[in-house]
């Protein structure tokens, strides 16, 4: 049967759909590896550009970027192809190699040494600085429905349930990073200004090859994605093709996997041999997965699954929305916390609580917005359990306690109280005439009414530690310019040094410095000004008697304190 290559006028469509909120606002990027997917997608965007590019609904100027990690003998061949695609086609061709051992690089891996993991991240991490570099704010990547069902099916192994069976997302906020505070993988608050997309996610493996072909478009194929003790997406890619073939030999026999629900351990360049490896990782087997998401999609197709089942998640983002942007109108008073109140306990899908729970982990860990650890690593135990303790509607608000669940957040109970919320817990005796109450009017909840207060938990002695930030007197002294500081990765500290210089009571030296740490009430940030053995507040969180917020208060003019994270990240 002959496929049909991909045309302008599909892709268009495609482009469209993952178009992130507002306008393109400039250029688009290509994470460019040489393969058939990126320079497909680098063909079809600059032809959509050429062809389109007045009318704005597609990006003003397209720039190809390729990482060179050096780690294989095909890695000249691919910057070959990408230099001579993006020069035929007129595109910006940006070609940058790894620098193994400058940090926050790790070091060249050596060979034999499974390679693949280190050098995603480190690729990601060169790719985000290009990005910054060139002053991007968009960039596309070639995942296609191959990558998708592949995608899909290493989560169900790995015990995902609806949630997971989404898939990628065709477009996502790319995050904070995926470590704490620094190293590898952490981009900060850049990195909450920068979109990924994924416009190939519902196009086959083999229409991207098809349109090459039909296009002359040359490139390389990386033979490191055919080796099945690489990596576990490669033994998946490995088994679902035995599969493909066995169906299409014998439609009615059996697939050729393994049926078998025992887990199997895989490590990297061992596959199931190394199960005994503290590295490997425990997996249910590809037949068992593939059940799974048919049976969340409601049929054998695994393209048509996780379209229904991406389709799904869509539906249940546009709900947590709604539910969230109602809720977060009227009682949401204290920065960095989310008031969770009874108009939310007549939600009954599960699935959609889980959602809801998810986000507002999200929203309010310490963790790296859009890391799995600030979604408590997406566990179901974890997750479910929150679920359970919020809706649970037979434990007397009087016996509700404390508790956390991950992503270091804790869950307190409270009382509303004459259009004051106590933020303590309610089990504590005399509570209320301990703690400093914070005015806020709840419409439609009457005074008493128990709810939850998903707030950071507080730290250990070490973490602590780890969340004072000081900026020196040197950096203070020079007078200029904007410093600005992500803190806790919650708050954005943003001093504008002029300002500051003149209106500061203290006298700005070398040895001055200024010191953020936790302020008691919520954990939220206290600055203080430090010099000549003095200590000034630069500013303050109080509650604003306009709309009854807590709010941070400036003492002296300079200095401004903001949340860095959002509820409402708008992935498609």
């Amino acid at each position: 049967m002959l496929v049909p290559p991909i045309n302008v006028r599909e892709f268009l469509q495609l482009l469209h759909k993952c178009k992130p909120p507002g306008s393109w606002a400039g250029p688009l990027a290509v994470a460019n590896s040489g393969g058939p997917d990126s320079m497909c997608l680098l063909y079809l965007l600059s032809q959509a550009v050429r062809k389109h590019g007045n009318d704005g609904g597609v990006p003003t100027k397209i720039y190809s970027i390729h990482i060179d990690h050096g780690l294989q003998a095909a890695n000249e061949d691919m910057k070959r192809k990408v230099s001579a695609l993006a020069q035929s086609l007129e595109v910006k061709d940006i070609q940058c190699s790894i620098p193994w051992s400058t940090p926050p690089f790790p070091q060249r891996p050596h060979p034999g040494v499974a390679f693949e993991e280190i050098a995603r991240n480190a690729r990601s991490e060169l790719l985000f600085q290009e990005l910054n570099r060139w002053d991007l704010k968009h960039i596309a990547y070639g995942h296609h429905a191959d990558d998708q069902v592949e995608t899909v099916l290493m989560r169900m192994a790995r015990g995902s349930g609806q949630l997971g069976a989404a898939g990628m997302r065709r477009a996502r906020l790319w995050g904070m990073g995926t470590q704490d505070n620094s190293g590898l993988g952490f981009v900060g608050l850049a990195g909450m200004k920068k979109w990924i997309l994924r416009p190939f996610l519902e196009i086959p493996k083999d229409r991207i090859l098809a349109t090459c072909e039909a296009n002359k478009i040359d490139y390389v194929t990386d033979p490191s994605n055919y080796q099945p003790d690489a990596t576990f997406r490669n033994y998946l890619r490995a088994q679902l093709a035995s599969r493909a073939e066995s169906l299409k030999n014998k439609p009615e026999s059996h697939t050729g996997l393994d049926s078998s629900i025992t887990p199997v351990a895989f490590s990297p360049n061992g596959g199931s041999s190394f199960s005994g490896n503290s590295s490997a990782r425990t997996y249910l087997p590809v037949d068992h997965a593939i059940q799974k998401l048919q049976s969340l999609g409601g049929t054998d197709d695994l393209y048509e699954a996780v379209r229904r089942t991406n389709d799904a998640q869509c539906r249940v983002d546009f709900a947590v929305d709604s539910y969230l942007r109602v809720t977060w109108g009227f009682n949401q008073p204290i920065v960095s916390t989310f008031t969770f109140n009874p108009s939310l306990r007549h939600i009954a899908d599960p699935v959609l609580r889980v959602a809801l729970v998810r986000r507002i982990l999200q929203f309010v860990s310490p963790h790296p917005w859009g890391s799995t650890a600030a979604e408590a690593h997406g566990s179901r135990t974890s997750l479910e359990r929150i679920a359970r303790q919020l809706w649970d509607t037979t434990t007397p608000p009087t016996q509700r306690k404390p508790f956390s669940a991950g992503a270091k957040v804790l869950w307190t109970p409270a009382f509303l109280v004459t259009d004051r919320i106590p933020i303590v817990s309610v089990n504590t005796k005399h509570a209320s005439s301990k703690v400093s109450k914070i005015r806020r009017q709840i419409d439609n909840l009457q005074p008493g009414t128990a709810v939850w207060i998903a707030h950071r938990a507080p730290p250990s002695g070490h973490e602590n530690h780890n969340i004072i930030t000081h900026i020196t007197g040197e950096r203070l002294a020079r007078g200029d310019g904007v410093i600005s500081v992500l803190w806790d990765n919650r708050f954005v500290i943003s001093l504008t040094m002029d300002s500051l210089v003149r209106s500061a009571p203290i006298h700005i030296t070398l040895d001055s410095s200024i010191v953020i740490e936790l302020g008691k009430r919520w954990l939220l940030p206290r600055i203080t000004l430090r010099s000549g053995g003095r200590n000034v507040s630069l500013g303050h969180w109080r509650e604003d008697s306009r709309d009854q917020r807590i709010k941070f208060v400036q003492a002296f003019s300079g200095v401004e304190c903001f949340p860095a994270r959002t509820l409402f990240p708008g992935a498609i």
